[in-house]
Order: structure tokens, then sequence, then C-alpha cells
């Protein structure tokens, strides 16, 4: 198959991108466009594609129509944004990717988020 994986330099990410690609997949890896190079050799040595995009609707993903089998998303922050909001982390972005994947025809979309949500919880995080 061919992925893209959000949140693909982090923990999580790291380690479903290594898994993907000894299971044969091609993949793309979603990173911020302030990614450093140096932080991103993991992802070069699996052969990724690196897309820089940070998913606030700033620009399109920059994927080929129709080349994309299943979107992962891991995208999602613990710790309250340097920018922005956990809305706009977790909604937004999610938002803005779901939009994207409809335009490229992406038929599989596969959303990790973490601890859970709730409209009424005492804290942002979590009615996000």
């Amino acid at each position: 198959m061919k992925i893209l994986v959000t949140g693909a330099n982090g923990y999580v990410g790291t380690h479903l991108m290594l898994y993907l690609t000894r299971q044969g997949h091609k993949v793309w890896a979603v990173v911020k466009p302030s990614a450093k190079d140096e932080d991103l050799a993991i992802l070069r040595d699996l052969k990724a594609v690196i897309v820089r995009n940070d998913l606030t609707g700033n620009g399109r993903l920059d994927v080929p129509a129709g080349e994309l089998d299943a979107v992962i998303h891991l995208l999602g922050s613990v710790q309250a944004p340097e920018a922005g909001t956990f809305r706009s982390v977790h909604e937004g972005k999610t938002r803005f990717l779901s939009s994207e994947c409809r335009r490229l025809g992406v038929k599989k979309f596969v959303y990790l988020g973490t601890l859970g949500a709730a409209l009424r919880a005492p804290g942002e995080y979590l009615r996000t």
C-alpha cells in the first residue's frame, strides 16, 4: 500500500514508519516545515517521501491525486501548543487533513488520538 503518516517523526510515528516499510509499504511522512533535516534522517533512511506541511490550510499536501491508498493521522499534542490552541491542533488540522484526503481520493483514513475526549471535560485538552 501507499500510506501517508502525519506525526511520522514522533515517537509513535517513527515506530509505525519502521513497521510499514518492513512490511513493504511505500510511505509519505508529513512533518512540520520547521523540522530540521538532521531530525529526519531515519525517515530518509526508510526511503519515506518527506512532505513538509503544518496542516493549517496554508498549502495543499504535495502529493499527486490518486497516489495514496491510506492516511494514518497521528498528529496531536498533550502539551499546550506553541501557537494556537488544542482545538486548532486536534480539530483544525484533522479537518484540513480530511478535506485533503477527499481532494486526493484517499479511501482509508485512520486517526489515533491520545487519552480520549469529552465535551464537558474540565480541561481544554480533553475537550478536543
